[in-house]
């Protein structure tokens, strides 16, 4: 981004259409894609299998964190990327799939922002159950603690 106060329209449109990169690393994160593929090579079929998802629809969300560089498509077999699987697998010492749900849970609240400016109400957000949320949070601040972030 540019210096502070001189927005460009690009900053502008990168910043207001950048939740769908973390809509869909948190939907890959819920949905184990990056542990289902570990250090795997698997094509659609497979990886639908071991996610027990619908096919197209989960075409579509492997596409989309291929574009990302998360994983890496080749021709019809999807494998992680180094970060990916370092990051992303729950198999992996360095797992910082925590944090990445946390703020999957705290996402209903901020899409509600301007009605929770406007009325002075709460946000009513949905629950994915206090222990999930908890661990979430917890794990998440954990790791993030005892882990060089570069």
């Amino acid at each position: 981004m540019t210096k502070q106060n001189e927005w460009t329209i690009g900053d502008l449109l990168s910043t207001s259409m950048a939740y769908w990169r973390g809509c869909a690393l948190q939907a890959g994160v819920r949905l184990g894609v990056f542990t289902a593929l570990d250090n795997e090579r698997l094509n659609l079929s497979n990886l639908t299998c071991n996610l027990q998802s619908d096919e197209r629809e989960t075409e579509l969300l492997v596409n989309a964190l291929s574009s990302m560089g998360l994983l890496v498509k080749e021709f019809e077999y999807y494998s992680n990327s180094p970060a990916a699987r370092d990051l992303l697998s729950q198999k992996s010492s360095r797992y910082m799939g925590h944090i990445i749900l946390h703020h999957h849970h705290i996402l209903d609240g901020w899409a509600q922002l301007d009605e929770v400016v406007k009325t002075g109400s709460p946000a009513e957000i949905r629950s994915y159950g206090e222990e999930t949320e908890r661990e979430s949070f917890l794990m998440g601040m954990f790791k993030i603690s005892t882990t060089n972030l570069k």
